[in-house]
């Protein structure tokens, strides 16, 4: 089995909608990555949320990893990561890695989070992401959401502020007066909007309503150092590479690493952790909307890693309409649990596949929005 070879490796873009509380949103785009062998073991990995970068040329990127790849020993991982990093756009990395990661559990038998080190853990409390609102007459609405969270066991969220601060605080404190400190708070992820200035005073006025720390308060390190050491909240940040990682320390920027297979894949992200530990760095990981085989690798990830310390984001599969594996992974009570079984332990579901892929015409089309 260690003379496994890599036959051929696919890629098959896929849409399907967001679904929040019965509204229904525009499509996401996601690459469903299939690493062949010449044993008839395959890998299978997810490019997540393409839409977030600009797309690749999917037909050169197939010809390149193919031809670097093909007749490949897959558990020569250091030369397949050399080929998948030279891509060099993270989704498409992730994708990759995940399905190299995927096969290699398949050919050993054994889980990916044995591949990464052991299990720490069984599962994860997740952090339901709150969207940024744009007035306080949206407050009233948000609460009613977050109601209807709390009944079904979901306490634990993160909140995207910025774009009307007034509303913001509103909304804090309306979580506040009606649930006390039954919901946890774990962050409010200014996502870069502020000034240093601006997200100093911001973080300041509203400490009080109690929340585990800022993400992303403003967009240089610089600036991010000027908050940290203005506020007592601590100060998180999303980790692009390894060297990002080194960057963020030497600036001493802040507390917080936010990591994530989608900047690259499990093995970049296990180099981004291995620096925050030596830097003494807390982490979470996060996402970027993955769909269920996106976020079976970072539940994998999740349970592979002591260094986490807050809940963590992935919650993709909450979200979306449709899906393309046979199972979904178990949310229950805001808690996610690490699957099982050999691999990623998901299995795709190609008529459920078929219903979902898309060609070029469709992709155009999605590119136009």
């Amino acid at each position: 089995m260690f003379y496994v070879r890599i036959e051929r490796i696919e890629f098959v873009p896929f849409a399907t909608r967001r679904v929040i509380k019965g509204h229904y949103y525009s499509s996401s785009l996601h690459y469903l990555v299939k690493m062949i062998t010449d044993e008839e073991i395959t890998g299978i990995g997810e490019a997540s949320d393409i839409l977030h970068i600009l797309p690749p040329d999917l037909g050169y990127v197939t010809e390149k990893v193919n031809g670097q790849l093909k007749g490949v020993n897959p558990f020569n991982m250091n030369q397949v990561e050399a080929v998948i990093l030279s891509v060099g756009i993270g989704p498409v990395c992730e994708g990759l890695d995940i399905a190299l990661h995927d096969l290699l559990g398949k050919a050993l038998k054994i889980p990916v989070f044995n591949l990464l080190g052991g299990k720490v853990r069984d599962n994860m409390l997740i952090a339901f992401p709150f969207w940024p609102i744009q007035s306080t007459s949206e407050v009233q609405k948000k609460i009613e959401e977050l109601t209807d969270l709390v009944e079904k066991g979901i306490k634990t969220i993160r909140i995207y502020v910025g774009a009307n601060v007034e509303a913001d605080k509103n909304l804090l404190k309306s979580i506040r007066d009606k649930f006390g400190y039954e919901v946890l708070i774990r962050s409010l992820d200014i996502s870069n909007r502020f000034s240093p200035k601006k997200a100093i005073r911001f973080i300041k006025e509203v400490e009080k309503y109690e929340f585990m720390y800022v993400e992303s308060p403003c967009p240089t390190l610089k600036g991010k150092a000027e908050v940290r050491r203005a506020v007592d909240t601590l100060i998180s940040e999303h980790v692009g590479t390894p060297q990002n990682a080194l960057a963020m320390i030497e600036n001493r920027s802040v507390d917080i690493f936010n990591i994530s297979v989608s900047s690259g894949g499990l093995m970049q992200a296990k180099k981004e952790f291995a620096i925050a530990e030596a830097g003494g760095i807390e982490c979470v990981v996060g996402t970027t909307q993955e769909m269920t085989i996106g976020t079976a690798a970072q539940a994998h990830l999740i349970a592979s890693t002591p260094n986490i310390h807050y809940p963590c984001d992935p919650a993709g599969p909450l979200f979306y309409e449709k899906d393309i594996t046979k199972t979904r992974l178990e949310f229950k009570d805001g808690i996610l649990t690490v699957p099982e079984g050999i691999g990623l332990g998901v299995e795709v579901d190609e008529e459920k596949l078929k219903e979902i892929s898309i060609g070029s015409e469709g992709q155009k089309s999605l590119l136009s929005r």
